[in-house]
């Protein structure tokens, strides 16, 4: 299992400038290309890779997992 922290991502927060954002994600390859990623409050999610790469096409590709977070973060912002 490896631990990923994101210490560099910067919230703003009006009148008080932008303070650091410290989130704290565990990762584990249950098998092959299958990841289940862990959120700080227990949260988890699945990627995985189509059969065309070796996956099974159960879950979200990585790729479309970053896409779909960026698109949460516009909606947002």
């Amino acid at each position: 299992m490896s631990t990923v922290e994101l210490s560099d991502a910067v919230e703003s927060t009006p009148r008080r400038g932008p303070r650091p954002v410290h989130t704290t994600l565990r990762a584990c390859n249950e098998e092959g290309v299958r990841t289940v990623v862990t959120t700080r409050d227990g949260q988890s999610f699945v990627t995985e890779e189509p059969v065309s790469r070796s996956g099974t096409g159960t879950a979200p590709t990585p790729l479309e997992t970053v896409v779909g977070a960026l698109c949460g973060c516009s909606a947002v912002t």
